[in-house]
Formats: structure tokens, C-alpha cells, sequence
């Protein structure tokens, strides 16, 4: 068996065999972070297709698994964080949240007590360790772009059963996963334009849009899935792939979306608060021109206040305590008929 990781379409693929109770099974990992990003598997047939992972993950990159502890492991460039689950989605945990450390991880890789993975950003290789996130170390660094790392060792891969060698499939044999004894170890698929033919394991020439496929026969180790393709027998629901994207390459067109966005609120702010301005500026103009356009003044001079007389009443004050005043004119009636 091959530990590989492939990357097409925001999709990063793991493939992986690994011994559970008493059946082996034979299932792939991969994580998707287009429009609602996760973490999902199935069995190597495309069939038990189910999601792992679906909140609190944005750029799920790298991916992988530890067969000895049966654990699976992804960092999020986005988050800038390292998280494990166990192989069924539960138990998760969150080892490592650092923005400096985990500035663009790409890869990962789980071997004894220890996680490693590259980063982008960095240039550079970390390693820590894989329960608790401690002892965050820096292996090597100036590496241009280290995008994937591989680590090779027996126990990152035991040995198990191939049944496809006797699956007598003509074009590609797929493992099912065992679920049960009378699981199927195996499906047959065919090439694009041609159906499985009445032996289940020969190709002929079908229609140019295949039949659905159907789940292989429990009771029998042959298949019954009417699939031509070389992809996953029973996906319900799938949808078209996009174009390919590379992980880099829509990041870094979400980080200028990103930039776009803030400068447009921040010119959006200060527009609004200038319109604001002249509005206030332009209500007191018209106000104060209203006020004294309707403010009516009357000056006027009276007469009588400004008389004068020569005969003034003055109190005068002497050297003395207190005041005199004028003496008394005493008018005769002899005066007044003269006048």
C-alpha cells in the first residue's frame, strides 16, 4: 500500500489503510475548503461516504493519519492552527493555535510522540509534540517553498490484505471497506463511455451517460456496481468539480478580497462623515442667514432726554458733614403778572 497525498481542486487527499478490530478497514481522508469547508472520508469505492469535520474550519491544508493511535490530524492556515479528531470525527481536540508558527502550513506528518509540518510563510519546518502542542521546535528553515512532507516508516503503513490481486477486474479493481464479514472486499470500475458487463468484471461499450451504480452484493467477494468510471461506485448527491485552484493560489486571492473590502468600508466611513460636515456647516449657514433676516432692530433719538436747561438742580457738598442744598427762590405774584 502507498501513503500519497494528491492535490486537485481545493482538495487534499489522503489515502491510508489501517487495521481496526477485527476487520481491515480500507478508507481515504481528504479535507475541502471551498464554499463550506470539511473534512469527510469514505471507503476506497467511493461508498460510507460521511463527514468528519464541518465547524470551526476555514483552510483546512494539510492532513494526516496516525495508524498506531488511529487519530487524524490537519492544520488550517487560515485559523493558524494544528487540531486532531479520532478516525470516526469525535474526541476533537485543538493542540496548536499560533499565528507565527503555523503562518501558512501546508503539510503535515504524525510519527511516535511527535507532529511535523511545513510552512509557506516561514520557510521552514516545525515539529511539536502530537498530545499536547509543547516543545514547538524549528527542524530546518530557508527551504524557498516546502509544500509536502512524507515521513517513511513501517508502522506509518502495516501490512494488510490486497484482494484486488485475485479480483480478475479488467480495468480497475477498488477495496470496499469492511464493515461487517459479509462486506464485499472489492468493486470493479470501468473507463468513461463503457459499463461492467454481466460478469461484473469485464468492460463493454455503454451509454455516454452511465446508469447510476449500484452497491455491490454483500453475500458475494464480486461486485455488482454498474460503474464506468475510475472514481469513488455510490456518491449521491456530488457535485461537479470546479476548476483546478491550487491551495496558495486561492488564498492569496481571499487575503487581496480581504484588502479590497476594508479599503472600500474605510472610504465608505470617511465619505459619509465629510457629507455629515458640510450638512451640519450648510444647516448653521442657513440658520444664522434666517436669524437675522427675521431679527428686526429700531434705533431712535428722543428729544427730551437730550434737552438742556440752564436752570440745573445740583446738590453740592461742603467741607462740612452731610449736604446743602441751593437756597429757596421765593416768587412774588408781582413778579409773575410782570412776566
Amino acid at each position: 500500500k502507498v501513503h500519497a497525498k494528491a492535490s486537485t481542486n481545493k482538495t487534499r487527499l489522503t489515502e491510508s489503510v489501517f487495521g481496526k478490530n477485527e476487520f481491515c478497514s480500507i478508507l481515504m481522508y481528504w479535507t475541502d475548503w471551498g464554499e463550506e469547508a470539511k473534512i469527510e472520508k469514505s471507503g476506497l469505492n467511493g461508498a460510507d461516504r460521511t463527514t468528519l469535520v464541518k465547524d470551526n474550519i476555514v483552510w483546512p491544508n494539510g492532513i494526516t493519519l496516525d495508524m498506531v493511535n488511529q487519530r487524524l490530524y490537519w492544520v488550517d492556515s487560515k485559523l493558524h492552527s494544528l487540531s486532531s479528531i479520532d478516525v470516526n470525527g469525535g474526541a476533537r481536540h485543538s493542540l496548536i493555535i499560533n499565528e507565527e508558527k503555523l503562518s501558512h502550513p501546508l503539510s503535515l506528518t504524525v510519527f511516535e510522540e511527535k507532529v511535523f509540518w511545513t510552512d509557506m510563510n516561514n520557510a521552514a519546518v516545525f515539529s511539536a509534540n502530537r498530545l499536547t502542542g509543547s516543545d514547538i521546535t524549528e527542524l530546518a528553515n530557508d527551504l524557498g517553498q516546502p509544500e509536502d512532507i512524507i515521513l517513511h516508516h513501517n508502522l506509518k503503513q502495516p501490512a494488510s490484505s490486497n484482494w484486488c490481486t485475485n479480483g480478475g477486474c479488467e480495468f480497475l479493481c477498488l477495496p470496499a471497506p469492511q464493515n461487517d464479514p459479509q462486506s464485499p472486499r472489492y468493486t470493479c470500475a470501468c473507463p468513461d463511455g463503457m459499463v461492467l458487463g454481466p460478469d461484473m468484471k469485464k468492460c463493454v461499450a455503454g451509454p455516454t451517460n452511465p446508469a447510476t451504480p449500484r452497491q455491490p452484493d454483500p453475500t458475494t467477494t464480486t461486485t455488482t456496481t454498474k460503474k464506468p468510471t475510475t472514481t469513488s461506485a455510490v456518491q449521491p448527491n456530488q457535485k461537479t468539480e470546479k476548476p483546478a485552484v491550487t491551495a496558495q493560489g486561492t488564498e492569496t486571492f481571499f487575503t487581496f478580497l480581504d484588502t479590497q473590502i476594508i479599503v472600500l468600508i474605510l472610504f465608505m466611513i470617511f465619505f459619509n462623515c465629510v457629507i455629515l460636515a458640510l450638512l451640519v456647516f450648510g444647516a448653521m449657514y442657513l440658520w444664522r442667514h434666517w436669524h437675522r433676516k427675521n431679527t428686526n432692530t429700531i434705533h431712535f433719538d428722543n428729544p427730551v432726554y437730550q434737552k438742556t436747561t440752564e436752570d440745573e438742580l445740583h446738590i453740592c457738598r461742603n467741607g462740612s458733614d452731610g449736604y446743602v442744598y441751593p437756597e429757596r427762590q421765593m416768587l412774588s405774584m408781582d413778579d409773575t403778572d410782570m412776566a
